[in-house]
């Protein structure tokens, strides 16, 4: 973990930080918004949540491997890199914190030296030429301490010039005189609990000093006596609590302002309906033991509604005119299995249950079933009331990179999500119309694309021939042949990717961008990577838009309002 402030907008920021995963997740206090940064794997940290440090609006992990080095993370560009470690003989020992003295970041560590004499050295670097000097050399023999005994100078920071206050790992306090060359210890009835922060901020909140060494801030509002919370925000402080800021069952979430209009079990907790999900999800076991398919169908219906209007199952509603009638939404499955569980829910719930979380709900068990990860799913939306196709807007899959990352952006989601959503593309089929401009006539050239793997290019010939004529089939497609008629949730997708395999244009673009590329090698590479980052895009995804309250209505039958 991580805490500090972004010196040039002011905002402060909570960051989230794994060990292997490709990205970070990242708390703006300002805004109460939880969003996810991409970050190149080389950028890894050891022992996450303790050491770390902020300093004149960056914040440094210590890596104990991998050469000794500090990750940094400017909290204004929200950029990564590295910097060498202080030139120690013996290099970085566990016991080693990083601190910030006086917006200098600084290392403190025991340093063993001829019979068995520890001295705590402290080093301090200059931020601009990031070159390091020893500042201080203070021996430890006045506290008796031997070789078996781990002293861990956690945290510190300057009383007066050259003086210094720290504490062992045992929570005991010292202070070092510089003038005397004295360390004294503190009454043992001062002892410290938790690390001390050194940049915690007077805000219009509830500051908690937490014992993983960050400050949480907490909304002002009330928490209920359960265990179960009643909202995001009370989900996120109970989470915090227990030092994970997400559940063991649920792999990860993301906050923004749609979601924190949505509630943790929403229907549990109000007590409408106790068992909603877990009828949802019987429904779909069920359905899923037959068709298998279920999985790509409801994640395309769920797009194709979220996209659009916002999560309000306007896609589910009949009509001449409505959404599911537009040309981009030809094709779309999954509309029995909803009914099927609209149907289960009136008669046990009547009017409590929309729509729109029957949708989300069920195609989180779906790809759950297939291979994906189960997220957890903030329920509370309503039911729309209109649904149109002229505002159907789902763009070309063979649109350009660019084009592609607007669109997404537009709904409020970044590289991150883009990369890792078209990776929902690891399982469905897909109509040949949409890929034989990338076999016959690329960019209007009348040739195909010339990056596109030749033997790849023969088999996909097979499939799809040329469309010369009118009333000509439209076979369907994989679009992971690697997964095939098994519909399962596969990283192959990336990597299928990287070797210029992609069945559809906007899925192969994404090795024609550095950040896209990246993350399409790490996805490849590491599949529960991938697991973790499509668990956060699909709740972020799911919280577009959504109606909530009074807005809307609950539909009594999906296919209609009432």
């Amino acid at each position: 973990m991580g805490f500090g402030r972004d010196n040039v907008k002011g905002s402060y920021k909570v960051v989230r930080i794994f060990r292997d995963p490709t990205y970070c997740d990242i708390l703006d206090v300002n805004t109460g918004e939880w969003r996810r940064l991409w970050k190149p794997r080389r950028y890894k940290v050891d022992d996450v949540g303790r050491k770390s440090a902020c300093v004149n609006g960056s914040i440094y992990w210590l890596q104990i491997r991998h050469d000794h080095l500090y990750t940094i993370l400017d909290l204004h560009t929200e950029e990564f890199h590295d910097v060498r470690r202080p030139p120690l003989p013996k290099g970085i020992m566990y016991e080693a914190q990083i601190v910030n003295t006086g917006d200098r970041l600084a290392i403190a560590m025991p340093v063993s030296h001829p019979l068995h004499q520890f001295e705590l050295e402290i080093w301090s670097m200059d931020g601009q030429k990031e070159t390091w000097s020893k500042t201080h050399s203070i021996s430890l023999a006045s506290l008796g301490i031997e070789e078996s005994r781990s002293f861990t100078p956690v945290t510190l920071f300057k009383q007066k010039q050259g003086d210094v206050l720290f504490y062992d790992d045992e929570g005991l306090l010292f202070k070092y005189i510089s003038e005397k060359d004295k360390l004294q210890s503190l009454p043992e009835d001062i002892s410290v609990i938790s690390p001390y922060v050194e940049n915690l901020v007077p805000l219009p909140a509830i500051q908690v000093e937490l014992r993983t060494g960050i400050t949480c801030l907490y909304p002002e509002t009330e928490t209920t006596d359960g265990m179960q919370p009643t909202s995001v925000d009370e989900y996120l402080r109970k989470e915090i609590r227990g030092v994970s800021l997400f559940p063991e069952t649920a792999e990860a979430i993301v906050m923004g302002p749609s979601m924190q209009k949505l509630t943790w079990h929403y229907y549990k907790v109000y007590n409408t309906c106790e068992n909603a999900e877990n009828f949802v999800r019987h429904q779909v076991e069920i359905f899923y033991k037959n068709d298998k398919s279920i999985a790509p169908k409801l994640l395309r219906l769920l797009y194709s509604d979220c996209f659009v209007s916002g999560c309000d199952a306007s896609v589910l509603l009949e009509g001449p005119n409505s959404e599911k009638m537009a040309p981009q939404n030809r094709g779309l499955g999954g509309f029995v299995l909803i009914d099927k569980i609209k149907i289960v829910l009136e008669q046990r719930c009547p009017g409590v249950v929309s729509c729109a979380d029957i949708l989300n709900l069920a195609t989180r068990d779906a790809v759950h079933l297939a291979g994906a990860p189960s997220y957890p799913v903030f329920t509370g939306r309503r039911d729309g009331l209109t649904s149109d196709k002229q505002t159907v807007d789902l763009p070309s899959p063979s649109i350009s990179w660019d084009q592609a990352m607007s669109y997404f952006k537009s709904r409020g989601l970044n590289v991150l999500d883009m990369a890792t959503l078209l990776g929902s593309h690891s399982m469905g089929r897909t109509h040949c119309s949409y890929v034989v401009d990338r076999l016959y006539n690329y960019n209007k050239t009348g040739k195909p694309s010339p990056t596109m793997n030749k033997y790849f290019l023969s088999e996909m010939a097979k499939q799809c021939p040329p469309r010369t004529r009118k009333g000509q089939t439209d076979p369907l497609v994989y679009l992971n042949p690697d997964s095939g008629s098994d519909n399962s949730f596969t990283s192959s997708f990336y990597s299928r990717i990287l070797s210029n395999k992609s069945v559809l244009e906007v899925d192969q673009q994404l090795l024609y961008n550095d950040d896209t590329k990246q993350i399409s090698k790490e996805f490849s590479e590491g599949f529960e990577d991938f697991r973790k980052s499509f668990a956060l895009s699909m709740s972020k995804m799911g919280a577009i838009n959504v109606l909530t309250k009074t807005e809307g209505e609950i539909r009594k039958d999906c296919r209609h309002i009432n």
